[in-house]
């Protein structure tokens, strides 16, 4: 093995011992971003109900106003689910004689998945799942794009055109009927024959393109998942307000 082979390998592992588990890193002119994963877990005292929360932590803007505001949201959005899993474990106490609830195992798990970062946005996905009883556990997700000049979060309305939400719904709704290879909404499996987009509908950025996310029991069944519809930039270029593709 050469010197410089085992001096990068030496490097990494130095830099992986400082900074944990590094999702993503983005080099521009001015600022060297990462983003990094840290872990929150807690318990019930008998170990039937667990809390796992996997949340981001960004790292490298020089303006550290911005980064602490982003940091900050990130941390109470992902941190939501402590109060749910509280909750939950006083439930269970005030009920102990109930047999159902005796032996089985219960949990709340949040993580999340990075999108896109560069010099101007980041965007990511938080992801949950909770198993509190029933036939099956319950997930959701939720997109949070930011202006990394700012810090602010951008909803849909900051990013496509005032009056563009009709054609973009319909080009959402198009996009489905490709996915599905069906005819109409509902031979897709979905609840109804349109899609009802609003501005504060849950969204996220890759590189190329704008992703809707929708939940299940949101447009179609439980058995569907997490439905993504995925409509690039060139498509919608004329109804965005700001320049997605740099």
């Amino acid at each position: 093995m050469s010197n410089l082979l085992l001096s990068a390998i030496l490097t990494l592992l130095c830099l992986s011992s400082i900074f944990g588990r590094t999702f993503y890193t983005a080099l521009s002119d001015a600022d060297s971003v990462y983003i990094r994963a840290l872990d929150y877990y807690d318990e019930s005292e008998d170990s039937s109900t667990i809390i796992e929360i996997t949340y981001p932590k960004i790292h490298g803007l020089l303006n550290k106003t911005v980064e602490e505001k982003i940091n900050s949201f990130l941390e109470e959005e992902f941190f939501k689910s402590i109060e749910w899993f509280d909750e939950f474990v006083a439930m269970l106490d005030s009920f102990p004689t109930l047999e159902y609830e005796r032996g089985m195992f219960f949990s709340f798990e949040t993580g999340f998945d990075i999108k896109l970062v560069n010099e101007k946005l980041l965007s990511l996905a938080l992801n949950h799942y909770e198993f509190t009883g029933g036939a099956h556990g319950n997930f959701y997700a939720m997109g949070y794009t930011f202006d990394l000049n700012t810090g602010d979060l951008l909803t849909l309305d900051k990013i496509i055109r005032q009056g563009s939400l009709p054609a973009i719904t319909k080009i959402c709704e198009q996009r489905i009927l490709e996915m599905f290879e069906a005819e109409s909404l509902s031979d897709a499996g979905m609840f109804e024959d349109y899609i009802d987009l609003t501005t504060d509908q849950d969204f996220f950025l890759l590189s190329d393109a704008l992703v809707f996310q929708f939940d299940p029991y949101e447009i179609a069944p439980y058995s569907m998942g997490n439905i993504e519809v995925v409509i690039p930039f060139d498509e919608i270029k004329d109804h965005l307000l700001i320049d997605l593709n740099k």
